[in-house]
């Protein structure tokens, strides 16, 4: 009898708290209207039909095989790597506002973005753990927060996976964005190692494992990351990332 009484209440604090969170979400959008991340018009979707249809985002999420092990596989750790839209005009504008400004807004959009890619092409059905890329201490103490992190902790909340320190910066170097392909695949070679919780198996071995970075444009980091990953019991790595410049996705 107790304890069928301690499950009520608990059922009852639990209903309350969503109560509370539904009347925050709902002042929060009287007080700021929610509006497109692209044009900033007001709007209740993410982004507005009229920015869809002419944006450069993926419909569903574009998605290309890094299996192969040739020269112009980008990841070949990766067993597939999903973008959200190309890294140009209002979109890319959207994502340095988030990433350079701090507009997490932005990022809060982007992440239901992720989240909806993820989810049509079914890369959360089977999902052990998510986790990302990590920025430089340098690069955290500039802007406060980790941008690829923000958007992975929401989409784990959202799917309800647990989001995983899995990566730590192990050289804490500079921007790879001057370099080419060649010259970021050197320099990446030893700049992540694992953290405690990927050496202690705090993940579901034998599901996949859901990396998330900001831009691809090489594929140098993310097949670094995606390698340790790999390299620390992950049977498989699924890249995904908010934006691309490459053309061969």
């Amino acid at each position: 009898m107790r304890f069928r009484f301690l499950t009520d209440r608990i059922k009852s604090c639990d209903d309350f708290c969503a109560a509370i969170n539904r009347i925050k979400d709902a002042a929060a959008d009287m007080i700021w209207p929610p509006c497109c991340i692209l044009c900033k018009r007001s709007c209740r979707d993410v982004v507005c039909k009229e920015c869809r249809s002419r944006s450069s985002l993926f419909e569903g999420g574009s998605a290309f095989s890094g299996a192969q092990s040739s020269e112009s596989s980008c990841a070949p750790a990766c067993r597939g790597i999903y973008a959200c839209g190309v890294y140009a005009a209002a979109y890319k504008a959207a994502l340095i506002e988030y990433k350079f400004q701090g507009q997490l807004w932005i990022g809060k959009g982007l992440a239901e973005l992720m989240y909806e890619m993820l989810t049509e092409n079914g890369a959360l059905k089977e999902c052990g753990a998510i986790t990302y890329v990590p920025i430089s201490d340098k690069r955290f103490a500039e802007r406060g927060f980790d941008q690829s992190k923000f958007v992975a902790e929401l989409v784990g909340k959202k799917s309800g996976i647990k989001c995983v320190d899995m990566i730590k910066r192990d050289i804490q170097g500079g921007t790879q964005s001057k370099f080419n392909r060649r010259e970021r695949l050197k320099r990446s070679v030893g700049r992540f190692c694992a953290t405690e919780e990927l050496k202690g198996g705090q993940f579901e071995r034998g599901k996949p494992v859901i990396l998330i970075d900001d831009i691809l444009t090489t594929g140098a980091t993310l097949q670094e990351c995606a390698s340790l990953l790999s390299g620390n019991g992950c049977d498989m790595v699924i890249g995904a990332v908010m934006a691309t410049g490459r053309k061969d996705i």
